[in-house]
């Protein structure tokens, strides 16, 4: 069903990135913007709004629990994204896919409907997005073990740690493991094998692929997670407000759901408060979906592999390498770097994300709000502070409880002058690269970085 407007010539003939980017990204030279933000959002190209666009022009959608015609070609549309969005991640047979608001509201139905319980455990590394550790509150409330998963001093998951986390819960009756495929914080890749090595220890498996899926292509019959959520915004820049939960079809009766809403259930009565909840999909998707922008989810899938997952892969490998290369490369006058770059040195575990301070020749910190002021006038989109992520920046920072204390008492009682002190010693500089960033971006960079040893050899002088 409206195969043309989903349909995009597959590039044969390997169109250079650069064309890619001056023919469906001119917004970005036109404005001369340096983006390098990829990991907080995609970019758009050109070529799905104007097919998105054209879809709505030409069509008349309603509301899907009807069967009406506008209905029914609502609930055609939205169930043609479905299966796109499955088989994007060779997931058709085994799993399901419930449309949410964003990756934090896949994650929300996992925390609210997991069973926990006195029986189970919960595991999960120190680096991991707050959505995700918002499920840990569930889980502590329903009295469940939490276990945190330690981190390698370059922000790695600990494996003999892991193997020994799931050692001491292996009594329990249920389990699960959260984990990030990739660090939103570090931009590192953790092991995608820890799924398959958690389930065959009896965990139910929960991975964060919101920031590894932009740049990587995830086979769900390589990496059998339980539960995986998804940001489609990042992956291809629009539309925002709508995420999904890939489920495994064998492990979706395990959750538990006590509230309904219109389009969940398939009856409900104001006599003995009975009712009766669809399955599978249908179950968790409350209220009415997204029915105009969900099409557009296919559209952007559609783009992407146009040009071709694996080759995306390897431009953004390619030009990640470059980054890091180049912000390594970086010295002050007497030999001292100008960047001190987070996470592993091995390119190999790590993925589009670079994490970083900028020092002075003395090896100090320059002030993380004064940086992303100063990217301002060069038009850069980076990002500053902890990302969401307080774990990973504890661990990286070496803050121990009482240090972190001290920062929640000065913010409870908003202490500015102490938290403005205290928080000099968390959070770093963010920067994230994308299939079309190229050298003009780069030098834009290094250009804005050169700032800071100009100023430092004046202050010398």
């Amino acid at each position: 069903m409206f195969e043309n407007f989903f349909t995009f010539r597959t590039q044969r003939h390997r169109v250079s990135f650069e064309i890619i980017r001056k023919r469906d990204f001119p917004q970005l030279d036109r404005q001369a913007h340096t983006y390098l933000d990829y990991t907080g959002g995609g970019l758009y190209a050109i070529p799905q709004i104007e097919k998105h666009q054209k879809l709505l022009r030409e069509s008349v959608f309603g509301n899907p629990h009807s069967i009406n015609p506008t209905s029914s070609l609502s609930t055609a549309l939205v169930e043609e994204t479905r299966e796109k969005v499955l088989s994007f991640f060779n997931a058709t047979d085994e799993y399901d896919c419930i449309f949410t608001a964003n990756a934090s509201g896949a994650l929300k139905i996992v925390g609210e409907c997991f069973p926990f319980d006195e029986k189970s455990a919960f595991v999960l590394s120190k680096d991991n997005h707050n959505s995700v550790l918002g499920i840990k509150e569930k889980a502590q409330k329903k009295g469940a073990k939490v276990n945190f998963l330690e981190l390698t001093p370059d922000l790695q998951i600990d494996k003999s740690d892991f193997l020994k986390a799931l050692e001491e819960v292996d009594h329990y009756d249920t389990k699960l493991l959260a984990y990030p495929a990739q660090s939103n914080y570090s931009g590192v890749k953790h092991s995608l094998q820890m799924v398959r090595e958690a389930k065959e220890k009896g965990f139910y498996v929960l991975l964060d692929a919101a920031a590894f899926t932009p740049s990587n292509l995830l086979d769900l019959k390589d990496v059998p997670a339980d539960f995986v959520c998804i940001s489609f915004y990042k992956m291809f820049g629009y539309p925002t407000g709508i995420g999904c939960l890939l489920v495994r079809k064998e492990t979706c009766c395990k959750l538990q759901k006590d509230y309904f809403a219109g389009g969940t259930v398939k009856v409900a009565s104001t006599y003995d408060q009975t009712y009766a909840l669809h399955q599978n999909h249908e179950k968790f998707e409350d209220g009415t979906i997204n029915y105009n922008q969900i099409p557009a989810l296919k559209i952007g899938l559609e783009y992407l592999e146009s040009i071709g997952m694996p080759r995306i892969q390897l431009q953004i490998q390619k030009n990640s390498r470059q980054f890091t290369g180049a912000l390594s490369d970086i010295r002050h006058q007497n030999g001292s770097p100008l960047i001190k770059i987070i996470g592993p040195s091995d390119m190999e575990v790590r993925g589009n994300t670079i994490a970083f301070h900028i020092l002075d020749s003395l090896g100090q910190r320059i002030d993380l709000e004064q940086i992303e002021q100063d990217a301002l006038r060069f038009n850069i989109s980076l990002r500053t502070g902890c990302f969401c992520n307080p774990g990973a920046d504890e661990c990286y920072h070496q803050l121990k409880r009482p240090e972190v204390k001290e920062l929640l008492d000065a913010i409870e009682i908003n202490n500015v002058t102490k938290i403005q002190q205290l928080k000099r010693k968390r959070g770093a500089v963010r920067i994230s690269v994308g299939m079309i960033t190229n050298e003009k971006d780069l030098m834009t960079l290094l250009n804005f970085l050169n700032n800071y040893l100009l100023a430092d050899a004046r202050n010398a002088a």
